[in-house]
């Protein structure tokens, strides 16, 4: 079937999703308990750099 919902699941989806929507680093880090934005920023720079590609210009 799927794969089990954890905790640190959803809280790694909360945050992503926190970050895809525009929350500043430095509040969604202080969400999550971490001591500084930059360890957040280590730990989702691999899902900003997936979420990246080619820009799509809206009403072109």
């Amino acid at each position: 079937m799927g794969q089990e919902a954890t905790v640190h699941g959803l809280r790694h989806t909360h945050a992503s999703l926190m970050l895809r929507q525009g929350v500043l680093l430095e509040v969604v880090s202080e969400k999550l308990g971490h001591s500084r934005p930059s360890f957040t920023a280590n730990v989702y720079r691999p899902v900003y750099q997936s979420e990246s590609g080619p820009l799509t210009l809206v009403g072109s």
